[in-house]
């Protein structure tokens, strides 16, 4: 996506290549989000459809002898549900992260004052 976005609106060689530039990361960065939405969303979508089959799966009659292709189609379901999942945690920890590093810690006062006041009593 990214290679072809600045393929397709290379820098004008003309004029303010600055501002073109600037302007295409903006684009860039629009373009990105809603990238990013559109995954989300077809994520969950898929992430409800592997759970309702295998639901299915695992609720095959006891009496049935489940075959390898059976077998198969569960491991597959679980291995696509995982790494969804996976997906999903990653995504939480970094937003996590970034809202950290936008509004601060509330112990930063506190923590900032003890690691002065060990500094003041090691210093000779």
């Amino acid at each position: 996506m990214v290679t072809n976005f600045w393929k397709s609106h290379p820098p004008a060689t003309s004029g303010n290549i600055v501002e073109d530039f600037a302007h295409n990361l903006i684009e860039m960065k629009r373009l990105s989000k809603i990238w990013a939405h559109n995954k989300r969303i077809k994520d969950d979508q898929t992430l409800m459809n592997e759970e309702k089959e295998i639901v299915e799966l695992e609720n095959c009659s006891t009496e049935v002898y489940k075959t390898n292709e059976h077998k198969d189609n569960l491991t597959e379901l679980y291995a696509t549900r995982g790494k969804i999942l996976k997906d999903h945690k990653e995504a939480w920890r970094v937003r996590s992260r970034v809202t950290w590093q936008h509004e601060g810690d509330d112990n930063t006062k506190f923590c900032h004052k003890y690691a002065n006041g060990q500094k003041a009593i090691n210093t000779i």
